[in-house]
C-alpha cells in the first residue's frame, strides 16, 4: 500500500508500529492514514501535533514517539524515557506539500541532505545554494515545519545502514518522491555520516510499480558493473534487498555537479559508451521486442497500428544498440573532471537501439524547461539532422520513424504508470506522434 506524502516517514520506523495519535487537534490527513495502518506492536508509538509537553509515563511506556510540529519538546526528556534514537527533519516546503524531510543534526548534514534534489533550471539552483547558506546559519528561519522522531532502538533500514557502513553514525534525508497517486511512486533517501558526507542514495519501493522498476534497475547496473568502458559512469550497487517489508536499493553516490541542460559532446561521448555490438535492425533489439506483449495491455490499439508502420519505415535500417537509459536527462546526470555519469535506471534496458536517450533528452529538455511547441520539436529533431548520426541509410522518413518509436515506448510506460490523454505530457506526445510522417511508402519515395 503507498504512503501519503505527509506519511513518507514511515519508512523511518518499524513496519509494525502500532500508532496512538495523542492530540486532539491532529489534522485527519495525519489520524486517518496512521489508523489504517497501524500494526502489531505491544507497546504503541505515540503521535503528537503542535505539543509542547508530553506526559514522561506515557513516554517510558511507549515503543517511540513521533512529533508534527512538536518544537517545544526537549531531547532530555526522550532520553529520560530510554529513547535514544533521536532525530529532528525539516519538512520542506510544508507540511501540505511534504517534498523533503532534511536532517537536522547539524549544518553539514542537513546541507548533504539537499543532495536528493537536482534542479535543471537555474532558478531552481539558486534556490537550492540560498537554502544551503540559510542553512550555515544556524537560524530556523529557512523551514516552517518540523518532524521529531524519537526511537529506543535503531530502525530497521537504520539497522541495515550501519551494517552496511559499520562505526557510521547514520542520518536520512527523505525524499517523497512523485505526487501521490502515480504508480511509480517511491521514496528516496540520502545516507549521511555524522561529518555531512554523502554514504549511499536508497530507493524505497512505495508501490508494486516501484518494486517492479527497482528490480529492473538492480538487474541493469549489476550487468552493466561488469561491463567494460561503463563500469565506471554509473552507481555502484551496493545493496539490493527487503528490509522489514520493503525492496530498497542502496548506491554509491556519483561524483561531480550538474551536467549542462545543453546536449554537447560530453554527453555524446557517454552515449557512445553504451553503445556496442554490431548494428542491427531496430526490430531484433530487446526493447523492441518488448512493445508488442506490452501493447496488448493498453487500451489504445491505435499505437500497434503505427508501430508496424514504424517498423515498415525503419526495416531498411542496420541501426547501433546497446544500453538504453530510459530517462537520459539532465537531472539525472553527473559532471565530474570532464567526464558525464549517469544514474537513475529504472527504465533501463540492456539492448535497445541507439538515438533513443538522445531523442528523450532533446524532448525533456524543450518541453519542461524551453516550453517546446510540437511544431518546435518537428523542425528541431524529426526535420533536422541531429538524428543522422544513429542510422545506416538517413532519411527524413527514418528519422521521423525513430521519433516516432521513442514516442510509441513513452506513451505504453507512462499509460501503465496510470496516466491517461487528459494528461499534459501525454496529450502532448501523441499530438507528436501524429504529427509524424510515418510511412514505408515516404522512404521508398525517398529512395528513389
Amino acid at each position: 500500500m503507498m504512503l501519503p506524502r505527509q506519511l513518507t516517514w514511515l519508512h523511518l520506523l518499524p513496519a509494525n508500529s502500532k500508532f496512538e495519535v495523542v492530540s486532539p487537534a491532529a489534522p485527519e490527513w495525519l489520524r486517518q492514514p496512521l489508523a489504517e495502518r497501524s500494526g502489531s506492536s505491544l507497546e504503541p508509538t505515540l503521535v503528537a501535533f503542535d505539543s509542547t509537553s508530553q506526559d514522561a509515563a506515557d513516554l517510558k511506556a511507549s515503543r517511540a514517539f513521533v512529533g508534527v510540529n512538536c518544537r517545544g519538546l526537549d531531547d532530555e526528556q526522550f532520553r529520560h524515557a530510554g529513547m535514544s534514537e533521536i532525530a529532528r527533519y525539516a519538512v520542506i516546503p510544508n507540511w501540505d506539500n511534504p517534498r523533503w524531510f532534511i536532517p537536522l543534526a547539524s549544518p553539514n548534514v542537513s546541507s548533504a541532505g539537499f543532495n536528493l534534489y537536482t534542479p535543471a533550471k537555474t532558478s531552481a539552483r539558486l534556490k537550492r545554494f540560498a537554502a544551503r547558506v540559510a542553512v550555515h546559519s544556524r537560524l530556523p528561519f529557512w523551514y516552517r515545519d518540523q518532524l521529531l522522531i524519537a526511537q529506543r532502538e535503531p530502525s530497521p533500514l537504520g539497522s541495515a545502514m550501519t551494517n552496511l557502513f559499520p562505526g557510521q553514525k547514520i542520518h536520512f534525508a527523505l525524499s517523497a518522491g512523485a505526487p501521490d497517486g502515480a504508480l511509480n511512486r517511491k521514496a528516496s533517501a540520502a545516507v549521511i555520516d555524522g561529518s555531512g558526507r554523502l554514504l549511499a542514495f536508497l530507493k524505497l519501493a512505495a508501490s508494486e510499480l516501484a518494486n517492479r522498476l527497482l528490480h529492473r534497475e538492480a538487474e541493469v547496473l549489476r550487468s552493466l558493473a561488469s561491463t567494460s568502458g561503463v563500469c565506471d559512469v554509473v552507481p555502484r550497487l551496493l545493496a539490493a534487498e527487503e528490509i522489514d517489508g520493503t525492496y530498497v536499493t542502496a548506491q554509491a553516490p556519483l561524483p561531480g555537479g550538474p551536467a549542462s541542460t545543453a546536449l554537447t559532446p560530453l554527453h555524446h561521448r557517454l552515449l557512445d559508451q553504451f553503445t556496442s555490438g554490431t548494428p542491427i535492425a531496430p526490430s531484433e533489439t530487446e526493447l523492441v521486442r518488448s512493445l508488442t506483449p506490452r501493447l496488448k495491455t493498453m487500451p489504445q490499439p491505435e499505437l500497434a497500428a503505427t508501430l508496424n508502420r514504424i517498423l515498415a519505415t525503419l526495416s531498411d535500417q542496420h541501426i547501433a544498440c546497446g544500453a538504453i537509459h530510459g530517462d537520459f536527462a539532465p537531472w539525472n546526470l553527473r559532471l565530474h573532471n570532464g567526464r558525464i555519469s549517469a544514474f537513475d535506471w529504472e527504465y533501463g534496458c540492456l539492448e535497445g537501439p541507439a538515438g533513443l536517450d538522445e531523442i528523450h533528452y532533446r524532448l525533456q529538455v524543450g518541453y519542461l524547461i524551453n516550453n517546446w511547441t510540437v511544431d518546435t520539436a518537428l523542425r528541431e529533431l524529426a526535420d533536422s539532422h541531429i538524428l543522422n548520426r544513429y542510422l545506416s541509410r538517413p532519411n527524413p522518413a527514418a528519422r521521423h520513424a525513430l521519433v516516432g518509436l521513442y514516442l510509441i515506448d513513452m506513451l505504453v510506460r507512462l499509460y501503465a504508470e496510470g496516466y491517461d490523454n487528459g494528461n499534459e505530457m501525454v496529450a502532448w506526445k501523441r499530438q507528436l506522434l501524429s504529427r509524424l510522417n510515418i510511412s514505408p511508402e515516404r522512404k521508398e519515395a525517398v529512395a528513389a
